[in-house]
């Protein structure tokens, strides 16, 4: 697609992250009483003292900054990598249905679809999970179509690379190009700034202004928040011979094994309470959904039979696209609720992406405070997070199955391959 050249991200003004005044109530009801949640947050990189992640990235910056880049690492942009050519190509398709085409009137209205490259569209490495837009990021009507995607690592020979993250550029006509990039956490190794991988779930993702939140959960862990930050992408060094090299190398140049982009963390927060599942996010832009300031909501995944309902909490951020309160308002119950994957407001409803195990259809349901969630369409097996986008009214989603995985709660492989991304026109 042939566009006008915009800024895809606009500066950030750099700032310390610190709690501010004030906090937004999600709506209660007389079933679920309301439960204020408080986050900590760090910036302080392992391995350097006292330095912050900000501190290590700047001391990458003048690395990459180097005429020549004689240390193998590059600054980059959405931007830059937009503009530059494909690193890999997705496949326009239609939505295929391999548990069962629904009855009429329970399909949704799709405006987009496609699939992965082959490769990763088969792979058993890999699982995509999150997804959100750069309507998210800046509202209004951007000219493109840009979305970040990120994908969960299972095996151990992956999950040693970290979490990564695709940035997908989808035309009006053909077909989508995307990059992959992994996500790093800046650390020291020794003198030479360094960072290494970032081993998440990545369930959900929040793309506002530069930065990129992504959920963190662990089982009987401390669970919360990443935060990345776009304006500080850099390209790194790859080839034959480095494959197992991650972040500074005895060579004197910077690796990410075989990825060419990292993307460094600048913050993570932390609930010391560790009883809720930070599983899923998306964005709610103020006037878009429920919330009156522009917000993550964060909800939690619980499977069928849990004795407790999920939940939603919700954290306000400021103008410069950081939470503003660290203390949150959140909804004690979705009754009625299990498999929960996604959850967006839109128009004054909550839609939620409903998994029913890897050999059944899923669903996209809607639902308000006080009620029970309402089917609205059925999905292919293995519904992901939800992204909401005023442009065209519609719910971005995707699916993560390739034929032969399978999750720790079902007792057969699924045959499925449901690895589709897709837009779904909601209704006027």
């Amino acid at each position: 697609m042939n566009t006008p050249r915009r800024t895809i991200l606009r500066g950030l003004a750099a700032g310390p992250f610190v709690a501010g005044a004030g906090g937004l109530l999600l709506p209660t009801t007389a079933h679920a009483a309301a439960a204020r949640r408080r986050l900590t947050v760090s910036t302080k990189a392992p391995g350097g003292g006292n330095l912050t992640y900000a501190e290590v990235i700047r001391r990458l910056g003048i690395r990459a900054d180097t005429a020549g880049q004689p240390w193998g690492i590059g600054r980059t942009s959405v931007e830059r990598i937009l503009a530059g050519s494909a690193q890999r190509t997705g496949v326009v398709e239609p939505l295929t249905w391999p548990a069962g085409r629904p009855p009429a009137g329970q399909t949704p209205p799709l405006h987009t679809v496609f699939r992965w490259q082959d490769d990763d569209y088969r792979t058993k490495d890999w699982r995509p999970q999150g997804i959100t837009t750069n309507y998210d990021s800046l509202g209004g009507n951007p000219a493109r179509t840009v979305l970040l995607v990120s994908w969960d690592a299972h095996p151990v020979r992956a999950e040693e690379q970290g979490t990564r993250v695709s940035i997908v550029d989808v035309p009006s006509g053909g077909a989508p190009r995307y990059w992959h990039v992994l996500l790093v956490e800046p650390a020291m190794k020794g003198r030479h700034p360094s960072y290494r991988p970032v081993k998440l779930h990545a369930g959900g993702l929040a793309w506002y202004r530069n930065l990129l939140y992504v959920t963190e959960f662990h089982r009987g862990a401390s669970n919360g928040l990443r935060v990345f930050d776009l304006n500080s992408l850099f390209t790194v060094r790859w080839g034959k011979g480095h494959e197992n090299d991650f972040g500074y190398s005895k060579d004197g140049k910077y690796y990410a094994r075989q990825y060419g982009y990292v993307l460094p963390q600048i913050a993570r927060y932390k609930d010391p309470a560790r009883d809720f599942r930070y599983s899923q996010m998306a964005l709610e832009r103020a006037g878009d959904g429920s919330a009156p300031r522009d917000s993550l909501l964060v909800s939690e995944y619980r499977p069928k039979g849990d004795a407790r309902a999920p939940r939603l909490a919700r954290w306000e951020l400021g103008p410069d696209g950081r939470i503003s309160d660290l203390t949150s308002q959140e909804t004690s119950d979705i009754a009625g609720a299990y498999g929960i994957q996604g959850a967006v407001g839109a128009r004054g409803t909550f839609y939620l992406s409903r998994s029913d195990g890897a050999r059944r259809n899923g669903s996209l349901q809607t639902w308000r405070p006080g009620g029970s969630p309402t089917p609205l369409w059925q999905t292919p097996p293995g519904p992901e997070d939800l992204s909401y986008d005023r442009r065209g009214n519609v719910l971005w989603s995707l699916g993560e199955y390739a034929a032969g995985d399978q999750l720790p709660d079902e007792k057969h492989r699924t045959p499925y391959f449901t690895r589709h991304v897709y837009a779904m026109r909601l209704p006027s």
